[in-house]
């Protein structure tokens, strides 16, 4: 901790830079053991300046498990290094570093978080191939740490160097040093930097080898330092809406909720119970991915004691269970026989299945209740129809042209009303819908009809069943299956009795023992908005005006970014997993609004772009809306 404070962090000037400001970012390119991270929570504990968050990202390359981190931890004496430290900082440092362990992510490539410090710290850790992570996962970075050691060559390359350099803010440093003092630094590396702008300037680090990196020339391409008016309008209080709101609340944000019913989830989030619908792949599909960022999210700060995490458990052969859990650590899933699969569930099953120990189901009400912290306030019966851009404040206006509020940042998150929402920008005196700007045929709206059953005494399966159609444990003894078929005619008692009657058989196939429920009924039906490949949108509204004029120079320059609606972004389309998409498109937003790391890799974040129908039309020379 010694080493890493006086080389990399004297070589970023910390902690002087720091002093003052509201919020600091740091690029680690080489998690090792974690020196440079504790050296760098002594120096923030110790600093009664320091900067109100601090944001830590690293590259750990592979996946590491929590055994091996321990091992790694006393292998380098970091125990003994945090408990040596004297003082209040030191035993906060020590808690930090408890808490580090207790919250380490399951070894499995990808982006997770862990909060520290009561949440004032946010460590975002990127396991994977670091050219892969890199692009994009800080849009601006205030300290870079360049840790060398023999073997982590590809964290140093001259492409790796330069897409890091590339988000060094202005007038911000990096330090380049080897892991211990016997590290000798290639001259490679130091002409890879020279090559991206930076002069390695030797600074005296009793000793050991380690330079200060300026920038001499070269741009930043770093994301401008959080706005001072960090004011938001979210629009809609489903899940979306509450999962956003709490997102930015957290932040530092006041947020102003706008809905248009009489109550929070007053739409298709209002069910009985929802549940974690995790995709487990062989190939872990981008799809799988996203699915498992968003289950790690939701047990990570958006946990809020709403959710029973009694596990998943998702019937299939067992063929197709071997096949998908291939690879996988045995604690994210793992196949299970049909007598394991029946133990899980504690009923008689039929047949075996996928065990997804971290998925879990929660009262919506409740997790909406707890999402409601300080600095949001919410307004009911308040239908916002309009949004136009004035004076670089977007104003939400009613149907009859009042404005209800105002902000520069607002968030779209009202679910199947999302298409019909009027955009105006202040670059064009043109009208439209969020539908054309999302390409109409993406957007699908479908019913949202759910069953609940009451079970006699130890007919209650004890976790999530998931299939053909799911089974929630709502209590003791009601059980919510779904999703209804569309087609379904349930407008009359006869047909809801029909409806009622196939869902039920539909779960009683999976059982051993028949069961005769006790009594039957639907749910009130929710329209759930979905898109064509079941994925949300999640990011800034497209400018259609401007992409329209633009037309012929984005088919030429396919990697060209979409001209975006400032100041607009939208969660929704989630379907029917939105327990999952909600926190995932929160945090996405919210991180982007703050400058801060992304929750996702880059090539899984535009996978949620809402400009990514657009950009196929394009592709394909079609009508752009």
């Amino acid at each position: 901790m010694a080493y890493a404070a006086n080389t990399l962090l004297a070589g970023c000037a910390l902690p002087a830079a720091w002093q003052g400001t509201e919020s600091w970012t740091v690029l680690d390119l080489n998690f090792c053991a974690g020196a440079a991270l504790l050296a760098t929570l002594r120096a923030w504990h110790d600093d009664p300046r320091r900067p109100a968050r601090l944001h830590y990202a690293v590259l750990t390359g592979a996946a590491v498990s929590r055994r091996t981190l321990r091992e790694r931890f006393d292998r380098y004496g970091i125990d003994q290094a945090a408990a040596g430290c004297s003082g209040e900082s030191g035993r906060r440092v020590q808690r930090d570093l408890d808490r580090l362990l207790e919250q380490w992510p399951i070894a499995l490539k990808g982006v997770s978080r862990i909060e520290l410090a009561s949440a004032r710290i946010q460590l975002t850790l990127a396991a994977g191939p670091p050219a892969a992570l890199l692009p994009g996962l800080v849009p601006r970075i205030d300290s870079l740490y360049l840790p060398y050691a023999e073997g982590a060559q590809d964290h140093l390359t001259s492409p790796m160097l330069r897409a890091a350099l590339a988000r060094l803010a202005p007038d911000r440093r990096a330090a380049l040093a080897g892991i211990d003092r016997s590290t000798e630094i290639p001259g490679s590396i130091l002409a890879s930097l020279a090559d991206a702008g930076m002069q390695p300037e030797l600074i005296d680090a009793g000793g050991r080898v380690a330079f200060r990196l300026d920038r001499r020339h070269g741009r930043s391409f770093a994301q401008p330092a959080p706005q001072n008016d960090r004011h938001a309008l979210v629009i809609g209080s489903g899940l979306a809406g509450c999962a956003t709101a709490f997102a930015l609340a957290r932040r530092g944000w006041s947020v102003e909720r706008l809905d248009q019913g009489d109550h929070a989830l007053d739409g298709a989030s209002g069910q009985a119970s929802l549940a974690h619908h995790p995709s487990i792949t062989p190939d872990d599909a981008p799809f799988s991915q996203l699915t498992r960022a968003a289950l790690q999210l939701s047990r990570s700060h958006y946990d809020v004691g709403a959710v029973s995490w009694s596990g998943r458990l998702q019937l299939c052969t067992p063929d197709e269970a071997e096949s998908a859990c291939d690879g996988i650590p045995a604690d994210w899933a793992e196949p299970v026989d049909v007598a394991q699969a029946s133990a899980r569930a504690a009923i008689g099953l039929r047949s075996g299945g996928i065990w997804i120990p971290g998925a879990g189901h929660a009262d919506p009400a409740v997790l909406a209740a707890g999402w409601a912290i300080n600095g949001i306030q919410t307004r009911y019966q308040t239908r916002v129809s309009r949004l136009e851009r004035k004076d670089g404040r977007w104003q939400a206006l009613d149907p009859d042209g009042h404005c209800l509020a105002q902000a520069e940042q607002v968030v779209i998150a009202v679910g199947a009303q999302t298409g019909g929402l009027s955009i105006c920008g202040d670059r064009s005196a043109s009208v439209f819908t969020l539908a054309d700007a999302f390409d109409a045929a993406c957007l699908q709206q479908r019913p949202g009809r759910s069953l609940c059953v009451t079970l006699p005494h130890g007919a209650m399966p004890s976790c999530v069943v998931g299939g053909n159609g799911h089974a929630i444990p709502i209590d003791g003894q009601n059980l919510l299956l779904g999703p209804a078929d569309p087609a379904d005619p349930l407008a009359d008692q006869a047909g809801q009795a029909s409806g009622a009657t196939t869902i039920w058989h539909r779960f009683r196939e999976s059982l051993q023992t028949p069961v005769t429920p006790l009594s039957m009924r639907f749910h009130p039906a929710g329209v759930r908005l979905s898109t064509r490949d079941h994925l949300p949108l999640a990011g800034p509204v497209p400018d259609v005006a401007q992409i329209v004029q633009q037309r012929n120079s984005l088919i030429r320059h396919d990697r060209m970014p979409l001209p975006a609606m400032q100041g607009l972004w939208v969660a929704a389309g989630f379907g029917g997993r939105g327990l999952l998409w909600s926190v995932l498109a929160a945090d996405l937003i919210a991180a982007r609004l703050d400058a801060a790391p992304a929750p996702l890799q880059q090539s899984l974040a535009q996978a949620l772009d809402p400009g990514r129908f657009i950009r196929r039309n394009l592709r394909r020379d079609r009508n752009i809306v």
